[in-house]
């Protein structure tokens, strides 16, 4: 939860500059997420949901170019930093 609320709070901070894609964010940073904890424990039930997150990306990401909501550098901005902003907070800080 204090890994969603932070992404949310610097997609807040961008959005006052830049337009991001919040669509991506999130749910790249569910992608971060398992991807940190297949790291941390066993990995055995997670794999699914890993390329399930993936394969949602990759949908999300299409659909808000599909749409002209965002160009592909807001869409990219947004699944990096929401997957790397999750991954660390998750993997490195443990929350």
């Amino acid at each position: 939860m204090v890994s969603m609320t932070l992404s949310i709070v610097v997609l807040t901070i961008i959005s006052l500059f830049w337009k991001i894609s919040a669509h991506a964010i999130s749910i790249s940073g569910a992608a971060g997420v398992y991807f940190a904890l297949i790291l941390q424990e066993e990995p055995s039930q997670l794999y699914l949901g890993l390329a399930l997150s993936f394969a949602l990306c990759g949908v999300v990401a299409s659909a808000r170019l599909k749409l002209i909501a965002h160009n592909s550098s807001q869409v990219w901005a947004g699944l990096l930093l929401g997957f790397l902003l999750n991954f660390i907070m998750i993997l490195i800080l443990n929350v």
